[in-house]
């Protein structure tokens, strides 16, 4: 059952992440000729941030609203839930503590990756001429760190993925 649903929610994240990669992220690139917020995963300044609302102008931020943030509200719950049931599933049923705890660690990523989400929001709705150095800065510091975290829960389902393959196809044990 929880590997049916585990599949079924990756199908789900990498339809969402393909949209988005292929369709709604180069469409705004048309418009602002430069990576859009989300995918500034270094952060950005409030130059920048001006910037990139100015380029993307009222069509591009039209867009941004209505096509890529609907997607985007999707993708931080199907990523945090693809990484914590993938996890989940390779971890051995006898380590009981580590299937309750270490599924869980893409939650912060999502948390700030939401929070990214309406900082972004708030900028594409005021406009470059009156956003604020501190909204940028809040929305910028959201960014890396939903960076940051979701690559820690990638480096971390690696890390078990490369405990289940020792286990599975490692020296068995030796001779006794």
């Amino acid at each position: 059952m929880i590997r049916r649903l585990f599949w079924f929610v990756l199908a789900l994240t990498l339809a969402d992440y393909a949209i988005m990669a292929l369709w709604s992220l180069p469409h705004l690139l048309s418009f602002s000729g430069t990576p859009i917020f989300d995918v500034r995963f270094s952060g950005y300044s409030f130059e920048q941030a001006r910037d990139i609302l100015e380029t993307l102008g009222p069509e591009g931020r039209a867009f941004y609203r209505n096509f890529q943030q609907p997607l985007d509200t999707a993708y931080p719950a199907l990523l945090a839930l693809s990484l914590g049931l993938a996890i989940f599933l390779l971890l051995p049923a006898r380590w009981k503590a580590a299937r309750i705890l270490l599924p869980l660690f893409p939650l912060p990523g999502m948390i700030f990756d939401y929070m990214e989400n309406t900082d972004v929001a708030a900028l594409l709705r005021t406009g470059p001429d009156a956003i604020s150095p501190s909204m940028v800065a809040a929305a910028s510091r959201n960014t890396v760190l939903k960076a940051q975290l979701d690559s820690a829960a990638l480096a971390l389902l690696l890390i078990v993925a490369g405990v289940w393959a020792w286990r599975h196809f490692g020296p068995r044990s030796r001779p006794r």
